[in-house]
């Protein structure tokens, strides 16, 4: 670690994350997710907001910004976020109507077809107070999977109406995507395989 740098990286696209954060009067509140993964030696930095993200080079030591555009969601949420809110219920309704625009996941590197896939996803959430408690069911989900080359340039997108949510574990292994279930208490795995 002697030789250990530190490189701070200034990332003016993703100023506008701020228009997405919402604080509680009471403290606590709602915010957009800054992603950071690493694949095929890059440095990937994304978001949950929008259709945008970083590209860090280690090697030459350059950041390269992608924009996307997409042929089946929207390429960003709404920014109608106030910036204050004084009740659960109103903080709560913030983040229903988040989760029913779309939102984007961690991009995932598979080594073997070297290429990265990202699922984006819009939920319509039904979320209800009761004695304070808060109550969430999903009506409908729409999955999407975004499929990226390994200088991510965008190759493909598809719906995946065989999946009902996006699972908060999933990984690649043999050039397919492995995502956690739960089926009946047992652990089990959905498999996708990406064929282009």
């Amino acid at each position: 670690m002697a030789n250990s740098k530190l490189t701070e990286l200034d990332l003016p696209a993703f100023d506008k994350l701020e228009e997405y954060n919402v604080v509680h009067v009471n403290g606590g509140g709602l915010g957009s997710q800054v992603l950071v993964k690493a694949g095929g030696e890059k440095i990937i930095i994304s978001n949950n907001a929008f259709n945008e993200l970083y590209v860090y080079l280690p090697e030459s030591d350059s950041l390269i910004l992608k924009t996307y555009e997409s042929r089946l969601t929207p390429d960003q949420k709404t920014p109608y976020y106030p910036k204050q809110v004084d009740s659960d219920e109103a903080l709560y309704r913030i983040y229903a109507k988040g989760l029913a625009e779309i939102t984007f996941e961690p991009l995932i590197w598979d080594k073997v077809n070297e290429r990265f896939y990202r699922f984006s996803y819009q939920t319509d959430l039904e979320v209800e107070m009761e004695n304070g408690r808060q109550f969430e069911s999903v009506n409908n989900s729409n999955i999407y999977l975004t499929v990226f080359d390994k200088n991510l340039e965008m190759l493909a997108e598809s719906g995946i109406p065989e999946l009902s949510k996006v699972s908060d574990t999933y990984f690649v292994k043999d050039g397919a995507i492995w995502i956690f279930e739960n089926m009946e208490d047992e652990l089990g795995f959905v498999r996708l395989r990406i064929d282009l």
